[in-house]
């Protein structure tokens, strides 16, 4: 399963930088965001969680740049993704969401579903389908499971998902998958 966290990062300049880095299953550096990010949540509790994900940033080796791109450039190719590409808002359409904002949308573009089951943000990992007030992609929840994993040990691995968030969305995907099958029916 992939997984991500915050980690330091030392600039060029001196500066120190906070950026999400991402691993693969056997815990090799596969990415990291370009910007450093900063911490957020829809409440007081959820910008908590994110600082102290950001403290724990604080307590690991601090990395440059230049060390985690060589790490990256590494790993053995993968195999490309070779079907067609689509749009942002064409993926939005195929997951059925919807803007977040109402008519007169602000361009931001944000989406989530009727449920705020889903974010998907271009500007939070490049438009991947996340939990709301999180950077945890949904896939990551469906890959544990895949892996044999429970729901409590997902949420050990991603402390920013609240049970409910978790449980919404494999309701939302249980009641999209009957739905389909009944529309064929």
């Amino acid at each position: 399963m992939k997984t991500w966290n915050y980690r330091v990062f030392r600039e060029e300049t001196g500066e120190y930088v906070i950026r999400e880095v991402f691993y693969d299953e056997d815990g090799a550096i596969t990415g990291r965001t370009e910007d450093a990010v900063e911490p957020m949540g829809d409440s007081l509790e959820e910008l908590e969680r994110d600082l102290e994900h950001f403290r724990d940033a604080l307590r690991l080796p601090v990395l440059t740049l230049a060390e985690v791109d060589a790490a990256i450039v590494k790993q053995p190719s993968r195999p490309k993704h070779t079907g067609p590409n689509i749009s942002h808002e064409e993926l939005v359409a195929q997951l059925g969401l919807q803007s977040t904002h109402a008519e007169g949308d602000d361009g931001s573009g944000q989406y989530d579903s009727q449920a705020e089951n889903i974010e998907i943000d271009p500007e939070k990992l490049s438009g991947t389908p996340v939990f709301p007030g999180t950077r945890v992609p949904i896939q990551n929840l469906f890959d544990c499971l895949e892996a044999g994993e429970s729901v409590e040990e997902f949420l050990d691995q991603f402390p920013t998902v609240a049970y409910e968030q978790a449980i919404r969305v494999l309701e939302a995907s249980k009641e999209k998958l009957i739905a389909g099958y009944e529309a064929v029916a």
